[in-house]
Protein backbone atom coordinates (compact mmCIF):
# COMPACT_ATOMS: atom_id res chain seq x y z
CA UNK A 1 0.00 0.00 0.00
CA UNK A 2 2.85 2.18 0.80
CA UNK A 3 4.54 1.67 -2.59
CA UNK A 4 1.45 2.40 -4.15
CA UNK A 5 0.65 5.65 -2.58
CA UNK A 6 4.44 6.72 -3.26
CA UNK A 7 3.71 5.85 -6.91
CA UNK A 8 0.63 7.63 -7.02
CA UNK A 9 2.12 11.10 -5.21
CA UNK A 10 4.91 10.52 -8.13
CA UNK A 11 2.61 10.46 -10.38
CA UNK A 12 0.68 13.78 -9.27
CA UNK A 13 4.32 15.47 -9.22
CA UNK A 14 4.87 14.68 -12.39
CA UNK A 15 1.31 15.89 -13.64
CA UNK A 16 2.16 19.09 -11.57
CA UNK A 17 4.97 19.86 -12.92
CA UNK A 18 4.22 18.66 -16.58
CA UNK A 19 1.44 21.34 -16.24
CA UNK A 20 3.61 23.47 -14.75
CA UNK A 21 6.24 23.49 -17.98
CA UNK A 22 3.13 23.36 -19.98
CA UNK A 23 1.92 26.71 -18.61
CA UNK A 24 5.83 28.29 -18.87
CA UNK A 25 6.12 26.95 -22.21
CA UNK A 26 2.83 28.88 -22.80
CA UNK A 27 3.69 32.20 -21.31
CA UNK A 28 6.97 31.68 -22.91
CA UNK A 29 5.44 31.35 -26.65
CA UNK A 30 2.72 34.48 -25.22
CA UNK A 31 6.19 36.45 -24.31
CA UNK A 32 8.04 35.25 -27.57
CA UNK A 33 4.79 35.98 -29.84
CA UNK A 34 4.60 39.64 -27.70
CA UNK A 35 7.91 40.45 -28.01
CA UNK A 36 7.90 39.11 -31.79
CA UNK A 37 5.11 41.50 -32.20
CA UNK A 38 7.31 44.61 -30.84
CA UNK A 39 10.03 43.63 -32.86
CA UNK A 40 7.80 43.27 -36.01
CA UNK A 41 6.24 47.50 -34.36
CA UNK A 42 9.58 48.70 -34.03
CA UNK A 43 10.40 47.21 -37.22
CA UNK A 44 7.76 48.95 -38.78
CA UNK A 45 8.59 51.89 -36.96
CA UNK A 46 11.94 52.21 -38.04
CA UNK A 47 11.36 51.97 -41.53
CA UNK A 48 8.88 54.60 -41.04
CA UNK A 49 11.11 56.13 -39.92
CA UNK A 50 13.66 55.92 -42.37
CA UNK A 51 11.03 56.61 -44.97
CA UNK A 52 9.92 60.20 -43.07
CA UNK A 53 14.00 60.51 -43.19
CA UNK A 54 14.18 59.59 -46.46
CA UNK A 55 11.62 62.03 -47.60
CA UNK A 56 12.66 64.79 -45.46
CA UNK A 57 16.19 64.93 -46.84
CA UNK A 58 14.31 64.95 -50.10
CA UNK A 59 12.55 68.09 -49.00
CA UNK A 60 15.74 69.47 -48.25
CA UNK A 61 17.35 69.24 -51.02
CA UNK A 62 14.48 70.01 -53.17
CA UNK A 63 14.34 73.13 -50.62
CA UNK A 64 18.08 73.83 -51.05
CA UNK A 65 18.07 73.72 -54.71
CA UNK A 66 14.90 75.94 -54.87
CA UNK A 67 16.70 78.51 -52.29
CA UNK A 68 19.43 78.45 -55.17
CA UNK A 69 16.83 79.12 -57.98
CA UNK A 70 14.96 81.57 -55.88
CA UNK A 71 18.41 83.81 -55.37
CA UNK A 72 19.38 83.11 -58.91
CA UNK A 73 16.36 84.49 -59.79
CA UNK A 74 16.56 86.86 -57.23
CA UNK A 75 20.07 88.69 -58.85
CA UNK A 76 18.42 88.80 -62.43
CA UNK A 77 15.71 90.70 -60.69
CA UNK A 78 18.15 92.92 -59.43
CA UNK A 79 20.20 93.55 -62.83
CA UNK A 80 16.82 93.80 -64.63
CA UNK A 81 15.73 96.51 -61.78
CA UNK A 82 18.90 98.54 -62.19
CA UNK A 83 18.61 98.37 -66.14
CA UNK A 84 15.12 98.95 -66.19
CA UNK A 85 16.22 102.48 -63.08
CA UNK A 86 19.44 103.36 -65.89
CA UNK A 87 16.60 103.29 -68.96
CA UNK A 88 13.58 105.43 -66.92
CA UNK A 89 16.79 107.75 -66.03
CA UNK A 90 17.74 107.86 -69.27
CA UNK A 91 13.69 108.05 -70.78
CA UNK A 92 13.59 111.23 -68.00
CA UNK A 93 16.61 112.80 -69.21
CA UNK A 94 15.10 112.61 -73.12
CA UNK A 95 12.10 114.04 -71.47
CA UNK A 96 13.40 116.39 -69.97
CA UNK A 97 15.32 117.05 -73.50
CA UNK A 98 12.05 117.39 -75.01
CA UNK A 99 10.28 119.32 -73.41
CA UNK A 100 12.80 121.79 -73.56
CA UNK A 101 12.96 121.49 -77.17
CA UNK A 102 9.13 121.68 -77.35
CA UNK A 103 9.23 125.19 -75.36
CA UNK A 104 12.34 126.51 -77.81
CA UNK A 105 10.46 125.31 -80.59
CA UNK A 106 7.17 127.13 -79.43
CA UNK A 107 9.14 129.90 -78.78
CA UNK A 108 10.77 129.68 -82.20
CA UNK A 109 6.85 129.28 -83.46
CA UNK A 110 6.24 132.46 -82.17
CA UNK A 111 8.96 134.44 -83.41
CA UNK A 112 8.48 133.06 -86.73
CA UNK A 113 5.10 133.88 -86.64
CA UNK A 114 6.04 137.94 -85.87
CA UNK A 115 8.61 137.40 -88.57
CA UNK A 116 5.76 135.87 -91.10
CA UNK A 117 3.40 139.57 -89.80
CA UNK A 118 6.47 141.53 -90.47
CA UNK A 119 7.73 139.94 -93.59
CA UNK A 120 3.90 140.11 -94.78
CA UNK A 121 3.66 144.05 -93.67
CA UNK A 122 6.86 144.59 -95.36
CA UNK A 123 6.34 142.23 -98.65
CA UNK A 124 2.36 144.66 -98.60
CA UNK A 125 4.41 148.21 -98.21
CA UNK A 126 7.55 146.64 -100.78
CA UNK A 127 4.33 145.83 -103.32
CA UNK A 128 2.79 149.63 -102.35
CA UNK A 129 5.99 151.06 -102.99
CA UNK A 130 7.01 149.69 -106.04
CA UNK A 131 3.37 150.24 -107.31
CA UNK A 132 4.22 154.04 -106.16
CA UNK A 133 7.93 153.58 -107.94
CA UNK A 134 6.72 152.26 -111.15
CA UNK A 135 4.03 155.06 -111.36
CA UNK A 136 6.73 157.89 -110.16
CA UNK A 137 8.92 156.35 -112.87
CA UNK A 138 6.19 156.69 -115.73
CA UNK A 139 5.13 160.30 -114.49
CA UNK A 140 9.48 160.92 -114.83
CA UNK A 141 9.23 159.50 -118.69
CA UNK A 142 6.31 161.24 -119.17
CA UNK A 143 7.79 164.41 -117.93
CA UNK A 144 11.14 163.64 -119.74
CA UNK A 145 8.43 163.21 -122.89
CA UNK A 146 7.59 167.03 -121.84
CA UNK A 147 11.43 168.10 -121.43
CA UNK A 148 12.92 166.24 -124.35
CA UNK A 149 10.39 165.92 -127.16
CA UNK A 150 10.92 164.04 -130.01
CA UNK A 151 9.18 164.55 -133.33
CA UNK A 152 9.04 163.35 -136.74
CA UNK A 153 9.15 165.23 -139.86
CA UNK A 154 8.74 164.50 -143.12
CA UNK A 155 11.25 166.18 -146.01
CA UNK A 156 10.43 167.66 -148.85
CA UNK A 157 12.26 163.97 -150.71
CA UNK A 158 9.49 162.28 -148.41
CA UNK A 159 12.50 160.61 -145.31
CA UNK A 160 11.46 160.60 -141.93
CA UNK A 161 13.55 162.80 -139.92
CA UNK A 162 13.73 162.75 -135.82
CA UNK A 163 13.95 166.35 -134.19
CA UNK A 164 14.88 166.41 -130.40
CA UNK A 165 13.68 169.64 -128.91
CA UNK A 166 13.71 171.40 -132.34
CA UNK A 167 17.01 169.80 -133.24
CA UNK A 168 17.23 167.57 -136.21
CA UNK A 169 19.26 164.13 -135.06
CA UNK A 170 20.02 162.74 -138.55
CA UNK A 171 20.86 158.55 -139.07
CA UNK A 172 24.67 157.58 -138.35
CA UNK A 173 25.03 157.24 -142.15
CA UNK A 174 24.21 161.24 -142.78
CA UNK A 175 26.04 162.77 -139.99
CA UNK A 176 29.07 164.18 -142.03
CA UNK A 177 26.61 165.93 -144.41
CA UNK A 178 25.36 167.86 -141.41
CA UNK A 179 26.54 170.69 -139.37
CA UNK A 180 28.49 169.43 -136.51
CA UNK A 181 27.18 171.87 -134.14
CA UNK A 182 23.47 170.58 -134.26
CA UNK A 183 24.27 166.62 -134.47
CA UNK A 184 26.54 167.42 -131.40
CA UNK A 185 23.26 169.40 -129.46
CA UNK A 186 21.09 166.70 -130.71
CA UNK A 187 23.59 164.04 -129.81
CA UNK A 188 23.68 165.51 -126.18
CA UNK A 189 19.61 165.54 -125.90
CA UNK A 190 19.66 162.23 -126.96
CA UNK A 191 22.53 161.19 -124.47
CA UNK A 192 21.03 162.96 -122.00
CA UNK A 193 17.47 161.36 -122.47
CA UNK A 194 19.34 157.69 -122.57
CA UNK A 195 21.08 158.39 -119.20
CA UNK A 196 17.87 159.76 -117.36
CA UNK A 197 15.56 156.76 -118.67
CA UNK A 198 18.76 154.62 -117.45
CA UNK A 199 18.59 156.01 -114.22
CA UNK A 200 14.80 156.03 -113.77
CA UNK A 201 14.29 152.38 -114.56
CA UNK A 202 17.23 150.91 -112.85
CA UNK A 203 18.82 149.55 -116.24
CA UNK A 204 22.51 149.37 -116.48
CA UNK A 205 23.85 150.75 -120.22
CA UNK A 206 25.86 148.34 -122.39
CA UNK A 207 27.97 150.93 -123.00
CA UNK A 208 28.42 154.05 -120.37
CA UNK A 209 27.12 157.91 -121.38
CA UNK A 210 29.27 160.12 -120.07
CA UNK A 211 27.07 163.66 -120.04
CA UNK A 212 28.58 166.96 -120.98
CA UNK A 213 25.84 168.86 -122.88
CA UNK A 214 26.70 169.02 -126.49
CA UNK A 215 29.86 167.10 -125.90
CA UNK A 216 28.84 163.86 -124.35
CA UNK A 217 30.49 160.33 -125.38
CA UNK A 218 29.82 156.97 -125.10
CA UNK A 219 32.25 154.99 -124.19
CA UNK A 220 33.33 151.44 -125.41
CA UNK A 221 34.29 148.85 -122.76
CA UNK A 222 33.65 145.75 -124.29
CA UNK A 223 36.15 145.24 -126.99
CA UNK A 224 39.57 144.96 -126.67
CA UNK A 225 41.33 146.12 -129.32
CA UNK A 226 40.44 149.69 -128.92
CA UNK A 227 43.10 152.17 -127.42
CA UNK A 228 41.81 154.50 -124.37
CA UNK A 229 41.09 157.41 -126.66
CA UNK A 230 39.16 155.21 -129.26
CA UNK A 231 36.67 154.02 -126.42
CA UNK A 232 35.02 157.33 -126.74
Amino acid sequence: MADVTLSGEESLSSVLLLHTAQRAIKQTQVTVQKIGKEIEEKLRTTAACTERKKARECMQLRLGILRGELERQRKVLGRETDLRQKERAQLQKKEEAFSTKHQSLGMERESLTEQQKECTAKRELFLKSNAQLTFRCRQLLSELSYIYPIDVVTTPANQSDYVICGVKLPNSEDFQAKDDGSVAVALGYTAHLVLMISCFLQIPLRYPVIHKGSRSSIKDTITDKLSEKERE
